[in-house]
């Protein structure tokens, strides 16, 4: 029985070697290309920087983040697409500066790194410990802290090395857990400026105020972010508190059964019950694992690229700035469930 699970689980591990290989083929390929030479979409290569310095491609994701600063990064720090109305519909504002600050250290860009970072951290409210869902300027939405600014914060923060602001970020994201008011009616995934718990506000969009499991398209890598943050701040602290919260993420996750693992907002799921199962050797979370693998697996197209099925009924029907953003983003999910599969089969390994 251990032979065959051996089996199926080096298959699994090559299948996602594959896959993750023929991510980053085609989108090396794409590099000199028009829509990422100098790029008209921040959409399409925001996500590239991190990838690429995950992958040890120092020179390729440099040339990234200086053709996305050039383009997009204003002169307060803040790297912001104005057109893109989508980005502004997502009440997360910071969204985009946080992966470019992550990928500029990945990058062993301190300076670069300390652009956006410092930006974020401005935004930072010390009394909520939470991050702001909107930056000054933006219409609407001023005194909403919200989940995923801060989860992706603390993980940024984890990477830098800022130890203080990632156990602030701890604290609002295990907080929220405890002060949900009505947990069969959803995730209530902001605060306001008191700390309490937003249920709606008329200039709000419901998917932004919680995540419930009759919405059209629920905001599910916010729960993914929940999880995978305080996992990430658990292996640094080995504070239990933070892996009892990731485990409550991961329980709130799989609430949503096989809908959140067969998704467009999966790639985070993945990378969240993959890490769990690392930490806990609990075999739900590895089934949880291996069917959003299998789902990312399944809905990649035969050049590298991906394809979301649940958004476009047809291949051709998807954007290219899109298909670049979730090529980039799966790439990286792949890579890093991997690597914490790798560290969970040494661990067994060694207790053979």
């Amino acid at each position: 029985m251990a032979a065959e699970s051996d089996v199926r689980a080096t298959a699994r591990e090559i299948r996602i070697a594959e896959a993750t290989a023929r991510g980053t083929e085609w989108l090396l390929a794409r590099l000199d290309a028009a829509d990422l030479r100098a790029p008209s979409s921040l959409a399409a290569c925001y996500k590239l920087p991190l990838l690429f310095g995950e992958l040890g491609l120092l020179d390729e994701g440099r040339a990234a983040l200086a053709r996305l600063r050039a383009q997009f990064t204003r002169e307060d720090g803040h790297t912001v697409d104005e057109r893109d109305a989508s980005a502004r519909a997502r009440w997360c504002d910071l969204y985009e500066d946080l992966w470019v600050a992550w990928g500029a250290n990945r990058l062993a860009l301190s300076d670069e790194a300390a652009v956006s970072y410092q930006f974020c951290l401005r935004h930072l409210n010390p009394k909520i410990r939470g991050f702001a869902s909107r930056v000054a300027g933006t219409p609407h939405g001023e005194g909403i802290y919200d989940l995923r600014a801060t989860a992706l914060a603390g993980l940024v923060a984890l990477d830098i090395g800022d130890a203080e602001t990632a156990r602030t970020a701890g604290t609002f994201t295990l907080r929220l857990l405890e002060d949900q008011p009505e947990p069969d009616r959803g995730f209530y995934l902001t605060v306001d400026d008191d700390g309490q718990i937003i249920r709606s506000r008329p200039d709000m969009p419901d998917r932004i105020c919680a995540v419930r499991g009759d919405q059209n398209n629920p905001l599910y890598y916010a729960l993914g972010l929940g999880m995978t943050f305080p996992a990430k701040l658990y292996q640094q602290t080995s504070e239990e508190r933070h892996l009892d919260g990731a485990r409550l993420y991961g329980e709130l996750c799989m609430a949503h059964g096989r809908r959140i693992l067969c998704h467009h907002y999966t790639g985070k799921i993945c990378w969240g019950m993959s890490l769990l199962h690392a930490l806990t050797g609990e075999p739900s979370y590895k089934v949880a694992a291996d069917q959003a693998v299998g789902h990312l697996l399944d809905t990649q197209m035969a050049d590298g690229s991906w394809w979301l099925p649940t958004l476009y009924s047809e291949p051709e029907d998807q954007p290219p700035a899109v298909t670049l953003d979730r090529t980039a983003e799966y790439t990286l999910w792949l890579s890093l469930a991997a690597s914490a599969s790798s560290r969970r089969n040494a661990a067994e390994e060694g207790e053979r």
